[in-house]
């Protein structure tokens, strides 16, 4: 069902439901789905594995489509160390594709403040309207969505 619904194929024949998901936070997380929430085909409960239900959270699949990954693409298993190698380091300039406050193809400057295997939080600001506020969004190594910035 999985396969029909996000149009991509499973990770595992056994475990359909098993998925990575990328949270609010940009982080991606080992999730397990349940369809059909709310009466709709494209809505689907998540429950990240090894979290509390209480962050459970209920997704679209068809608005979200992007938030959706075969198992274990981007996630490392929440028993398992993640890798200690990545490109990034902690207080380093990048320039990422903004996805929070909204979802857009502008590139902004932003600065490494955590690392978690090849998952890499960035703060950055953003002017909302009149106001800058601060922000902070996990981005994958393996995504496009992120790079260094050059050397001033």
């Amino acid at each position: 069902r999985l396969s029909r619904i996000m149009g991509m194929a499973c990770s595992t024949a056994n475990r359909p439901n098993e998925v990575d998901v990328r949270d609010e936070y940009g982080k991606w997380l080992e999730a397990v789905l349940t369809y059909g929430e709310d009466g709709y085909a494209s809505r689907v409960r998540v429950h990240f594995v090894g979290w509390d239900v209480k962050w459970d959270t209920t997704m679209d699949t068809q608005l979200q489509g992007e938030c959706f990954a075969q198992r274990g693409r981007f996630s490392h298993p929440k028993h398992a160390k993640p890798p200690k190698t990545s490109r990034f380091s902690i207080k380093q300039r990048v320039l990422i594709q903004l996805r929070k406050p909204k979802l857009t193809k502008q590139w902004i400057e932003g600065t490494v403040s955590a690392i978690d295997g090849e998952q890499v939080q960035v703060s950055y600001r953003y002017t909302n309207g009149q106001n800058l506020k601060p922000y902070q969004y996990w981005y994958h190594t393996a995504q496009r969505e992120i790079k260094a910035a050059e050397a001033a």
